[in-house]
């Protein structure tokens, strides 16, 4: 999938899906967000494995990759109860974030890219 296409599915397709996953999920109980994370890790996880060797370039493919080799079961759980209970999501753009730090004057800027899907970052204010 090219990068526009890819940049299409993500804010015309997957974005409006999980903000509507959101509000159904936030208004759940803790104990049933609990057991839905262990389902939805179980399908995640089966997707994973069978798509990997023909999708490597799939949208948020680096995401999948990390966080199906690199996190355990117990952490990739608690990850999707968290995406649950969080009501919204605002996504910002490196030039966003570049904006920020040059308004608030932060020195020693690093400005990573996370998980292929991401920016963290780190400073210090004067």
């Amino acid at each position: 999938m090219g990068k526009s296409a890819s940049g299409f599915m993500v804010k015309k397709v997957m974005r409006p899906m999980m903000n509507l996953f959101r509000i159904i999920t936030t208004r759940l109980n803790s104990s049933t967000r609990k057991r839905l994370s262990k389902i939805i890790i179980i399908m995640v996880e089966v997707f994973y494995v069978s798509t990997s060797k023909f999708f490597n370039n799939l949208f948020y493919g680096d995401y999948l990759r990390y966080f199906n080799k690199e996190l355990s079961r117990v952490d990739r759980e608690y990850i999707a109860f968290d995406f649950m209970s969080t009501p919204m999501i605002k996504y910002i753009s490196k030039t966003e974030l570049n904006n920020w730090v040059r308004e608030k004057n932060l020195l020693d800027v690093l400005i990573l890219r996370r998980n292929g899907n991401s920016w963290m970052l780190t400073g210090r204010k004067q």
